[in-house]
């Protein structure tokens, strides 16, 4: 059978004598759409959010046990607090930035800030030896 031979029961999907299925936008068949539900916004409360940033000033970065316990405590995903844990440190990241410090107390440099910190060093270097 030839794939582009146009035959009845041929491969070729040009030539299928079925509709095709509505696509939306993202390519998806619009049934499938359809029984797919976005997730609407995870608004934190003070109380929830009086938590995280208890957590947040112990452990910056909690393990998956710490996270299950919140998500369980918080009636949110494991994934949301992830997510506001992540977002969480890279707000304290740029305020640093934004205060010139240039890292974070209490969290890791990102190798962005390490190469930085590596290139005044042998500005130093240059500067000292001239």
């Amino acid at each position: 059978m030839a794939y582009f031979g146009g035959e009845p029961g041929s491969l070729d999907p040009m030539m299928a004598s079925e509709p095709h299925p509505q696509l939306n936008a993202a390519g998806m068949d619009c049934d499938e759409d359809m029984e797919r539900t976005k997730q609407s916004r995870w608004q934190i409360r003070s109380g929830a959010l009086s938590v995280l940033e208890q957590v947040y000033a112990v452990e910056p970065f909690p393990g998956l046990e710490t996270r299950r316990e919140l998500s369980r405590k918080l009636n949110v995903s494991v994934r949301q607090v992830q997510v506001w844990f992540q977002n969480k440190r890279q707000r304290e990241r740029k305020i640093s930035r934004a205060k010139g410090l240039l890292s974070t107390p209490g969290l890791p440099d990102t190798p962005a800030t390490t190469a930085a910190a590596a290139d005044r060093g042998r500005e130093r270097m240059t500067t000292a030896s001239a």
